[in-house]
């Protein structure tokens, strides 16, 4: 990862635009926005939305400076290596960083502004229209109906579904049901 710290060192002297495209970039392969429900709430189940982004701690330095292109949105947290039962990965044979928001007014504030501006590639960007849609949502209350409630579920389903993909497997699954044997 140090070609990348050099990669944002630079974009950071050159200007800001060209660290905030860097940042898009890079986010769209390492980053993650995330919907998940809590069922553990007394009267019904909590909508939590968030995004996430996590490197190896030795570039610390790289999520500082998408911190700060953030607006210094979230938190920032050391993850030790010894957390991990199973180090098969490099993120967790290493101590780590990750830069986590999930605070609503900071995904509206900083987060969603960020991105529309730099847009991200990729299935990410599909991904992150589909969160998006979800924390204006809960930016509006409408989580808190039954209906909308049945949104956000039917909104996270989306979520990392591969288009095509899902329709070859699906496709591939009749063939094999049908082929005689």
């Amino acid at each position: 990862m140090f070609h990348v710290q050099l990669v944002a060192n630079k974009c950071a002297m050159n200007g800001n635009e060209r660290l905030n495209d860097f940042i898009a970039g890079f986010v769209s392969g390492e980053g993650c926005f995330f919907v998940t429900i809590q069922s553990g709430h007394i009267y019904t189940p909590q909508v939590l939305c968030g995004f996430s982004l996590k490197v190896r701690a030795d570039d610390l330095e790289l999520i500082r400076a998408i911190w700060h292109a953030l607006d210094f949105a979230g938190n920032i947290h050391h993850i030790s290596a010894k957390r991990y039962r199973y180090n098969w990965d490099s993120v967790r044979r290493h101590d780590s960083v990750l830069l986590i928001v999930r605070k609503l007014d900071e995904l509206t504030n900083n987060i969603i502004p960020f991105f529309d501006k730099y847009p991200l590639r990729g299935q990410k960007r599909r991904n992150y229209e589909i969160w998006k849609e979800v924390v204006m949502m809960m930016e509006r209350g409408e989580h808190r109906t039954a209906e909308g409630f049945e949104r956000v579920l039917a909104l996270k389903a989306e979520m990392n579904r591969y288009q095509g993909r899902d329709e070859e497997i699906e496709a591939e699954a009749e063939d094999t049901e049908e082929s005689p044997k």
